[in-house]
C-alpha cells in the first residue's frame, strides 16, 4: 500500500521543526562564517597585458598570413612564460624565495580569442607581491624572447596593478553554501 502524504501535512511538519530548521541554519551559516574569516587566506590577482609581433622583413606589409602565424605562436609564448629561463630570472630581480616551479603555479597566461594580446596574471596571498611578480614576468619576457624566437617587438601594454579585492574566498558563497546545508542538515 502506498501511502500519499498532502501539502498540509508538509507545512506541519515543517511547522513543528521550525526551531531546529532554524538553528540548523545558524550554525551552517555560523560555521561557514568561521572558515571563511579565521581559516581561509585570501587570495588576489594582478594582471600585465603584453602583445607579441614576429619579425617582418623591412617593407613589407603585413598579411593576413602573418596575423595567423602570430595568434598560432600565442601557445608557444605561453609555454616559454612558464619556463625556468623566464621564471628564474623573475625571481632573481624580484628576490622572491620562491621557487620556480612555486613561481609556475602562481602564474596564468590568458589569452583572448583571435587576438595577439595575452595577460600574464599572478595570484598570490600579497596583492602587492601579485602586481610585482606579474610585472617582472612581463619584463623578463620582453627581454629574453628576442633571443629565443626571432620576435623583434614585444609591447607591454599595461603593468600589473596591486589590486585590493581578494579573488578568494567568496564570502558570499561561502555563507549561503552554509546556510543552505544547516538547512538540510
Amino acid at each position: 500500500m502506498e501511502e500519499e502524504i498532502s501539502l498540509g501535512e508538509i507545512f506541519a511538519i515543517l511547522k513543528q521543526r521550525i526551531g531546529s530548521i532554524i538553528m540548523w541554519s545558524l550554525a551552517g551559516l555560523l560555521l561557514a562564517a568561521l572558515y571563511t574569516f579565521f581559516f581561509v587566506t585570501p587570495t588576489y590577482q594582478s594582471t600585465s597585458k603584453i602583445v607579441v609581433n614576429q619579425a617582418q622583413n623591412a617593407g613589407q606589409a603585413i598579411t593576413n598570413a602573418d596575423i595567423q602565424t602570430n595568434l598560432s605562436l600565442i601557445n608557444t609564448y605561453q609555454g616559454i612564460i612558464k619556463e625556468p629561463i623566464i621564471l628564474e630570472d623573475v625571481i632573481t630581480n624580484t628576490g622572491s624565495d620562491l621557487t620556480v616551479s612555486e613561481l609556475r603555479n602562481k602564474l596564468t597566461v590568458q589569452t583572448e580569442d583571435t587576438s595577439l594580446v595575452f595577460g600574464i596574471t599572478v595570484t598570490d596571498e600579497n596583492p602587492f607581491k601579485a602586481a610585482e611578480l606579474a610585472n617582472a614576468t612581463a619584463v623578463s619576457f620582453e627581454e629574453k624572447i628576442g633571443s629565443i624566437l626571432d620576435v623583434n617587438s614585444v609591447t607591454i601594454l599595461s603593468q600589473a596593478v596591486a589590486n585590493p579585492n581578494a579573488v578568494s574566498p567568496n564570502t558570499p558563497m561561502n555563507l549561503v553554501l552554509g546556510l543552505l546545508v544547516g538547512m538540510m542538515i
